[in-house]
């Protein structure tokens, strides 16, 4: 096809258009870019699930980013204010993305990651916390607290060890709490406040038992009182009142605690004979048969391959899932494998052994995801070509990568969510394999974390393009 014939064709059918190869390359995310709801929103507009954070939109459950930052080790986040900071963990099969080992902060400004300070190397676990003084975490050098500008030492009454496995701190009406469970059984709720440079707590409830859930704004523990029968604790913050709550004879010990919109808290227990419990002027605890509905939630997949085949395609597979992007557009590749590529970054300009050369087709580009082991060696490619030197591939992170065309800057953006490959451009048309994940996605209208306006994919769903593969993928 004839290279103006190709690019008229593109503006005309609202793909990406045409731009500097290098500034293409540069840019990390669409400008209309398509977030799974991957995290329940709960009282901050930031959250975690499963190693991602999710930036929600003011007081809505609309999600304006989702990044993944961690494959399944520990990931701590706090925001006060402009600020966001994560640490973040290996997963418990010694995989590093490039976060572990150092405090980041996360700029909503410019949506960049900037390091903080260092972690202790032997610290397996994240510590942060959002007290009302600042930000809370641990490094090398002990306790640091921010308060959005600088950075000082502090202290409190438990060591390290016992912060990151036993103790919760947080933040909730202008004061800061703490829950910690003695050596005797009892679950202690303290208020916390900063004199000089060290915590100091005063409790404000107690209880024997344990712990079943706590958010940022109640407290729902649990004791068996005698024989088979067991009681319920509720705080809600900040009045730090203690409620009782006995639980129907005959409900076995239950598991864990769900805070429901609507206020209630449900009781998961063994045998399905569940228990709802009912807050207000006359607390209640009534047995249910049917489990309350869980927020439906879209997650992406590791994408353990995104590489060049023959043919002019490229493979993108997670643990369950194969496909093959093309000319003919997006298949099933059960046994397809990547073929290696010949051409490589000589400066900023990508060379093959063929004699193709494409300028300004490496640039420095930052914060790419880099996958090393326990040795340190890279467990998978940060940047391929495909053969015939067509396309540059860049892992943005585990489960996001970005297809560049060096033809003329045109990029698409693909994941693999809920074993559907999902595809975009720039301008927000995308295309996926299952289109019942839409009702799962929202679209931010911008690049701007912050103020960009965000809308349900489904509310402009006219920017499905059944032939956005196979038309980027387009023999020259």
């Amino acid at each position: 096809m004839n290279r103006l014939v190709f690019l008229s064709l593109l503006v005309s059918t609202g793909v990406a258009q045409a731009q500097p190869l290098a500034t293409a390359i540069q840019t990390r995310y669409p400008t209309h870019e398509l977030v799974p709801r991957s995290c329940v929103r709960e009282e901050h507009d930031v959250a975690e699930r499963a190693g991602r954070v999710c930036l929600f939109d003011g007081t809505s459950d609309r999600v304006r980013a989702v990044r993944r930052l961690s494959l399944g080790g520990d990931l701590a986040i706090a925001r006060r204010g402009e600020e966001v900071l994560f640490v973040a963990s290996a997963d418990p099969g010694g995989v590093h993305t490039r976060y572990d080992g150092r405090v980041w902060r996360w700029d909503l400004a410019r949506d960049a990651y900037l390091g903080v300070a260092r972690t202790d190397p032997e610290v397996y676990a994240a510590i942060l916390a959002h007290t009302h003084e600042g930000l809370l975490y641990a490094t090398r050098a002990g306790l640091q607290l921010s308060d959005g500008s600088t950075a000082r030492q502090v202290s409190t009454p438990w060591e390290i060890e016992t912060l990151r496995w036993g103790v919760r701190i947080w933040s909730r009406g202008g004061k800061t709490w703490a829950l910690d469970r003695t050596e005797e059984g009892r679950v202690v709720l303290s208020q916390l406040e900063l004199r000089g440079s060290r915590f100091v707590p005063t409790e404000v409830a107690s209880f024997a038992g344990q712990v079943l859930a706590s958010s940022d704004a109640r407290v729902v523990g649990l004791a068996q009182i005698r024989g088979g029968l067991f009681r319920a604790f509720v705080v809600d913050l900040p009045a730090a009142t203690v409620v009782p709550v006995d639980l129907p004879r005959g409900i076995r010990r239950p598991r864990s605690a769900t805070f429901l919109p609507d206020g209630r808290v449900f009781l998961e227990a063994p045998g399905g004979r569940e228990v709802m419990l009912t807050l207000g002027s006359a607390p209640s605890a009534t047995i249910v048969t049917e489990t309350p509905d869980a927020p439906a939630l879209a997650m992406a997949s590791s994408l353990h391959v995104v590489d060049g085949m023959r043919g002019g395609k490229i493979l993108v597979a997670s643990s369950n899932q194969r496909f093959a992007l093309g000319p003919d557009g997006v298949t099933r590749a059960r046994r397809a494998t990547p073929s290696r590529s010949s051409c490589r970054c000589d400066g900023e300009a990508m060379v093959c052994r063929d004699g193709t050369r494409v300028e300004n087709a490496c640039p420095d580009v930052q914060e790419l995801e880099v996958l090393r082991d326990e040795g340190g060696e890279r467990v998978s490619a940060t940047t391929t070509f495909t053969p015939d030197g067509r396309f540059r591939i860049d892992r943005l992170e585990p489960d996001h990568a970005r297809i560049t065309r060096l033809l003329d800057g045109a990029r698409l953006w693909v994941r693999i969510v809920d074993d559907a490959l999902l595809a975009q451009t720039d301008d927000g048309h995308y295309f996926t394999t299952d289109r019942a994940i839409e009702a799962h996605f929202f679209v931010r209208e911008g690049r701007d974390l912050r103020s960009a306006p965000v809308v349900p994919l489904a509310s402009v769903a006219t920017r499905f393009d059944a032939e956005l593969v196979s038309r980027f993928f387009a023999t020259e």
